[in-house]
């Protein structure tokens, strides 16, 4: 059985970058702009992906928690 993990990230190159020094490879396949899948070294998958609420995508999520004074 394999477990599929998908991790949020607030900067998808950063991650990136950091996955692969670790011994991390990249898919061919890329799904997504805001989606990054990859492959540990034991050949398992996993996907890092920009967090909404961190982009400007989700930026109404992020405007309504700084009105409210929480940031």
């Amino acid at each position: 059985m394999m477990l599929h993990l998908d991790v949020a990230v607030d900067d998808l190159e950063v991650a990136l970058s950091a996955s692969v020094a670790l011994g991390a490879t990249v898919a061919e396949y890329q799904p997504q702009d805001s989606v990054r899948v990859l492959f540990d070294p034991e050949g398992h998958p996993f996907c890092l992906y920009l967090d909404a609420a961190t982009t400007d995508a989700g930026g109404e999520r992020e405007n309504a928690e700084r009105e409210d004074g929480i940031s």
